[in-house]
């Protein structure tokens, strides 16, 4: 049995961050139905991540973004809407700073059709690609 001492460990990717909420979501929403939001203050490092929703608790790439941003702490808002039929999901990142804060980032509002009634894990994610 051998022992390595001083050898290099393999290098780790920075860990991909959540932003989700499991929640019952009726299988036949409707405009008049409350929206539901989940903001939170998240420090970002330097670097461009991949920005996407997450749905029946998966990361969907499909509806991701590559996104450059500066190391900060920025309001991360993920949000669910209730429409006639369907649910509009909706992603806000913005930059939390004192005075003269940048425009806000969005995801492209995603439409997800819910066919019954069930309780699922929803919100988003940033996987940084450094």
């Amino acid at each position: 049995m051998f022992a390595v001492i001083g050898a290099p460990s393999p290098a780790s990717a920075a860990a991909t961050a959540y932003n989700t909420k499991s929640s019952t979501l009726a299988g036949n929403p409707s405009d008049g139905m409350a929206t539901i939001c989940l903001t939170k203050d998240i420090a970002l490092a330097s670097g461009t991540y991949k920005w996407g929703y997450v749905m029946y608790g998966t990361n969907y790439d499909s509806e991701s973004r590559n996104i450059s941003l500066a190391a900060g702490t920025y309001k991360w808002t993920q949000c669910i809407d209730p429409k006639d039929g369907f649910y509009n999901l909706s992603g806000k990142l913005q930059v939390i700073v004192d005075t003269d804060p940048l425009p806000p980032a969005y995801l492209p509002e995603w439409a997800v059709d819910i066919v019954s009634n069930t309780t699922m894990t929803w919100g988003g994610y940033l996987d940084p690609a450094f």
